[in-house]
C-alpha cells in the first residue's frame, strides 16, 4: 500500500511540476503578445502625428486621460487634449518624429509604458520663427477590453536649457 501511496505522489508532483512549467511559458508568450501590442500602438499613434490626423491621435487616447507638457499646466480629459493639440495640427510648420526606446507591460497586462526621444519643428506664437526641439516622453497605457491600448497618462520635457534660465525640475 506504500509503494502505490509513494507512486500516485510522484505521478502527482510530475503533472503539478509540467503545469506550472506550462503556465509560466503560456504567461511569457501572454507577455511577449503584449509588448508587441504595445508597440504596434506606439507605431500607429506616430503613424497617426506624421500624418497630420488629429482624430487618429485622439482615438489612442482614454476620455480620461492627462497629458503633461512642458510649460503648460495638466491638460485633463480628451476633449481638452484635442482643444489644445489642435494648434499644432493648424501649423504648417509642424512637425513630430518620435524614436521609441524602450517599453514594458506589467505582469497583470493591464498597464504598459512607453518612452523615447523626439523632436519636434513648430511656429513660436510670440515671434513667428520656425524652432526646433527635442526631448524626451514617457506614455503610460491601459489595456482596453478589445486589446487595444489607450493613453491614461502621457508627459514630454525638453533637453533644451529653460528659456527662462535656472533650474529646471
Amino acid at each position: 500500500m506504500g509503494a502505490r501511496c509513494l507512486m500516485a505522489a510522484s505521478v502527482f508532483a510530475i503533472l503539478i511540476a509540467a503545469g506550472c512549467q506550462r503556465n509560466r511559458q503560456t504567461a511569457a508568450l501572454s507577455h511577449q503578445a503584449d509588448l508587441q501590442s504595445l508597440r504596434n500602438a506606439e507605431l500607429a499613434e506616430d503613424q497617426a502625428w506624421s500624418s497630420r490626423d488629429l482624430e487618429k491621435v485622439m482615438s489612442f487616447c482614454a476620455d480620461d486621460a492627462v497629458v503633461m507638457y512642458p510649460n503648460t499646466p495638466a491638460i485633463v480629459g480628451k476633449d481638452a487634449i484635442r482643444a489644445y493639440e489642435k494648434q499644432f495640427f493648424a501649423d504648417p510648420s509642424f512637425t513630430i518624429q518620435n524614436q521609441l526606446t524602450d517599453l514594458d507591460v506589467a505582469q497583470s497586462g493591464e498597464l504598459g509604458y512607453t518612452l523615447g526621444a523626439q523632436t519636434y519643428t513648430t511656429t513660436d506664437p510670440k515671434t513667428g520663427k520656425v524652432v526646433t526641439d527635442r526631448g524626451k516622453w514617457l506614455t503610460v497605457r491601459k489595456k482596453q477590453a478589445d486589446g487595444s491600448w489607450k493613453i491614461i497618462r502621457d508627459t514630454a520635457s525638453s533637453d533644451l536649457p529653460s528659456p527662462v534660465g535656472g533650474k529646471q525640475h
